[in-house]
């Protein structure tokens, strides 16, 4: 009837923003980088045959059932489509609420910390938990630097030329600079006892910062102070 139009046009709109802020934002979240394109392809295409799914059922349902009758077998489907959803949403729930965790750390990191919320999801989604016990090397001088390694707990001690300069710990980064400069491996970190980190690949770690001014900005300041640190180290000998 005339009266529930704009009531109906009003549930279309909101069903329309859910699609396109949950569907849309969830499903950028949770795919890895290189499956993003494609799974919004396969998204969009859904819900395009949906569409036309509907278009063509729509009429033979009416003729038979009547208009309230199609509101009813409509809704009810959708009902039983979103039960049957819900085992697979929650799964896809919980392991966001672990991705955030690991957004929240790598927010936490200096030179990270500028980039915009997509970049540093997309950095998230690709990071590889590691785990060390004392003793176990991060990184070794002179080694080629192929990952970025945020510290999530524990701390480890950074040594050029086997004299100690500093100690890291959970908010921390390391092997920024050969990735940033293209140069080995400039220091060794060895684990001071049990060590977890988030290991960034290189190509990635260098897309995401060199291609923000503001983080870029922030990681030629660290560089040259962690190059600046080492300047005594190598006078000594």
């Amino acid at each position: 009837s005339m009266p529930a139009a704009p009531l109906m046009l009003g549930v279309i709109g909101i069903a329309n923003a859910t699609i396109d802020i949950a569907g849309y934002s969830l499903l950028q979240r949770s795919l890895p980088t290189t499956h993003r394109a494609s799974g919004l392809a396969m998204f969009e295409g859904i819900a395009e045959a949906g569409i036309g799914a509907g278009g063509l059922v729509a009429a033979p349902v009416l003729a038979l059932l009547g208009i309230s009758g199609a509101f009813v077998a409509f809704g009810g489907a959708l009902v039983i489509a979103g039960l049957l959803l819900v085992i697979p949403l929650r799964s896809l729930r919980a392991g966001l609420a672990g991705r955030t965790v690991i957004v929240d750390r790598l927010q936490a990191v200096a030179l990270l910390a500028p980039l915009p919320l997509a970049a540093i999801e997309a950095l998230a989604a690709d990071a590889v938990p590691v785990r060390l016990s004392a003793g176990d090397a991060l990184m070794r001088e002179g080694e080629r630097g192929d990952r970025y390694l945020v510290i999530t707990s524990g701390s480890a001690d950074i040594s050029i030329g086997g004299a100690q300069v500093r100690t890291v710990g959970p908010g921390d980064g390391v092997g920024e600079i050969a990735l940033l400069r293209d140069v080995p491996r400039t220091a060794t970190v060895i684990a001071r006892g049990p060590v977890e980190a988030l290991a960034i690949e290189g190509a990635a770690f260098l897309a995401a910062v060199t291609g923000h001014p503001g983080s870029l900005g922030v990681a030629t300041r660290v560089v040259d102070g962690h190059l600046g640190d080492a300047l005594p180290v190598v006078a000594a000998d």
